[in-house]
Formats: structure tokens, C-alpha cells, sequence
């Protein structure tokens, strides 16, 4: 309902005692159905960032976030942390495009983060993007750290795209494992 009346806020509260509850299959399954999370990931969006996700999704086809996608959003990204250095959703969605699956700029993304990080070191999205860079980097025993602290926080909003700490922890687990 705070979703449909555009309190993104308080459905984002709301979305947080979801997940604190320990949800059940079927309504994980009502939640990703419905798009929950990505409406309020969008809702809570600084409109400057918001119009860069919603520009790169016109140009490209309904599908996966490819290399072409996350260019077409860096490149906006660019223009709005140009002119507005301390948006930090534009400071989590650049860090996002910068590890794109064919042209990955991870020192810029780190960059991005750890300042994320200075500024709020709770910030799940940012720490579960740090997870992720440890784990491309191939350094787990970072990873694992990071992913301590990750455990510790509610589920970040943009856990859906990002992946949330059981993902995460899964991946460190079979990595760890050699597979």
C-alpha cells in the first residue's frame, strides 16, 4: 500500500520487517512478483539517477543488464555526479556500472564505495558491491570480513540486484570450495 501511495520510505520500512521475519517461500515469491523491491529501489532514487536507469533501460531491450546498458548508465552517471558529486545513489549506481562483465573499471568502483563507506559504514548496498569486488578480486578472506559486517545489517534495498548476504555468503562458500 505505502508503494502504491508513493511513500517509498515507508514501504522500504515496511520491506525491512518483511525480510526480519524470516518470509516464507511463497511470500518471497508474492514480493518479487509484484516488483516490490525494485519499485522501492527506484521510489527512494535521487531523480537525477532515477532518469539515468530509466534512459539506459529505453535504449536497450527488456532483458539482463549487459555491458552496453551499464555504459549508456555510467555515461549518465557521469553528467550527474558532474554536477552534483555527493548524490549517493548516483555514487552506488556508478560503482555498479564501473563492474560491468566486459569493461570493469574496479578501482573507480572502489573508489566510489569506500567513500559510500567513510560517509555511512552500514551502508548495505555499498558493502554488499565491496563483497562483490573481493570476490571478482579473487580475495576471499576480504570478502568473508566484509561479508561478516554485511550479516549484521538489514537487507539493503537494492539487494535484488545486487544480491543480498545468503547469496553472497553462498558464493564465498563455494568459491572457497574451488567451484
Amino acid at each position: 500500500a505505502a508503494t502504491n501511495e508513493g511513500d517509498f520510505a515507508a514501504a522500504a520500512s515496511e520491506l525491512q520487517q518483511f525480510w526480519s521475519n524470516d518470509p516464507s517461500e511463497v511470500a518471497i515469491s508474492v514480493v518479487q512478483t509484484e516488483g516490490l523491491e525494485r519499485k522501492i529501489f527506484f521510489g527512494l532514487m535521487s531523480d537525477p539517477t532515477r532518469g539515468c536507469w530509466q534512459g539506459a533501460a529505453s535504449r536497450g531491450e527488456d532483458g539482463p543488464i549487459d555491458q552496453a546498458f551499464l555504459d549508456d548508465l555510467g555515461s549518465c552517471l557521469d553528467d550527474v555526479l558532474a554536477d552534483t558529486p555527493d548524490d549517493r545513489d548516483a555514487r552506488l549506481s556508478r560503482a555498479l556500472a564501473h563492474l560491468g562483465p566486459q569493461a570493469a573499471d574496479t578501482e573507480a568502483a572502489r573508489a566510489l564505495l569506500d567513500g559510500l563507506l567513510a560517509e555511512d559504514p552500514d551502508d548495505a548496498d555499498a558493502l554488499a558491491l565491496i563483497v562483490s569486488l573481493d570476490l571478482k578480486a579473487g580475495d576471499l578472506d576480504a570478502a568473508e570480513v566484509n561479508l561478516e559486517h554485511l550479516e549484521q545489517l538489514p537487507r539493503g534495498v537494492g539487494a535484488f540486484l545486487i544480491g543480498d548476504a545468503a547469496t553472497l555468503r553462498s558464493v564465498v562458500e563455494e568459491s572457497r570450495k574451488g567451484g
